[in-house]
């Protein structure tokens, strides 16, 4: 069963159905197919959040979230392999006396998963043990490529190998794809990398920033159209339903013969609310004036850039 599941599996998926990640995905697809006989012969019950169930929900699990979600699954899972390996040779070099000062409740480790291990270290000293396994032979399937190791990849001038080892650290303490936690997170490697650069690289930071400053009025423009849209379709709501009232109300008097009936205000009120403003348009013209008004505003003090970008970003807390 197993084989045919692969064999079908690479069919469906083809480039990808090789490596780790994809021995994974099978895996659990096949437990999967396992618990679904168990329960189908009655040996097995499965209570089912009814969520799971909805049409909507199996409809993108069928059209690519599942697949992308078994995915990520596989990567965390030899992610978390890989950190917890690089946190166990932390934790037997420290001994057990500085994991009791660290406020370690227990000598039996064996007890903790990784993410209460992790509270017992500091990220310095996971990217060294990390740093350490991966160049390490017995680190065998965990190794991962690095991305300052591959010169066809484009990437930023600042980046080297403790970036690499800071995007692995960072994914498994904010998740995959949180990539701004991660820039902003001072016990990362980025802050600094990216500070450092930018002090000595003034033309390159003033150039990010109208970049920066260029597509945020960009985008600007689109939430604000989106805000326009989304106020006049209340409006419209509003309008239809003063106009069910007020042609409940037209019969009911006209029932009573009476000829001081109320006009029905739906025409005229959605005549107005259906004109269309500039803001409710996104036109090119408008993309590019606002764009270039943002680019032309003065850059001030570049010195200032970083530190103000990054408490901007950071926020509270």
């Amino acid at each position: 069963v197993e084989e045919a599941l692969k064999n079908s599996l690479q069919n469906m998926l083809g480039v990808i159905g090789k490596g780790p990640e994809f021995d994974w995905i099978c895996e659990a697809i096949l437990a999967a197919l396992c618990m679904h006989m168990r329960m189908k012969s009655q040996d097995a019950f499965v209570r089912i959040p009814l969520i799971l169930a909805e049409p909507a929900f199996v409809f993108e699990l069928r059209n690519g979230v599942a697949i992308r979600s078994l995915h990520r699954l596989s990567f965390m899972s030899r992610l978390n392999g890989v950190i917890e390996e690089a946190i166990d040779r932390i934790i037997s070099d420290l001994g057990y006396e500085e994991m009791g000062k660290r406020g370690c409740p227990t000598n039996d480790y064996s007890t903790l998963d990784v993410d209460l291990k992790a509270r017992h270290v500091s990220i310095e000293e996971i990217m060294h043990a990390l740093g350490i396994n991966l160049i390490s032979p017995e680190s065998g399937g965990h190794r991962f490529k690095t991305i300052a190791s591959e010169s066809f990849l484009t990437r930023a001038p600042w980046w080297d190998r403790s970036c690499d080892l800071g995007l692995l650290v960072g994914t498994f303490f904010h998740g995959i794809g949180n990539y701004e936690a991660m820039r902003v997170d001072e016990q990362l490697p980025f802050v600094n990398r990216i500070n450092h650069y930018v002090k000595y690289n003034r033309s390159a930071a003033e150039s990010f920033r109208r970049f920066e400053v260029s597509a945020t009025a960009a985008k600007v423009v689109f939430d604000n159209a989106l805000i326009s849209m989304k106020r006049k379709f209340q409006q419209q709501t509003h309008a239809a339903v003063a106009a069910v009232f007020a042609a409940k109300k037209k019969a009911e008097n006209l029932e009573n013969a009476q000829d001081d009936a109320p006009i029905d205000i739906k025409s005229a009120y959605l005549a107005k609310t259906q004109k269309l403003d500039d803001d409710d348009i996104v036109t090119l013209p408008r993309l590019k004036q606002a764009a270039i008004e943002a680019f032309r505003k003065p850059v001030g003090d570049i010195s200032s850039l970083v530190a103000t970008h990054t408490e901007s970003r950071r926020g509270p807390g």
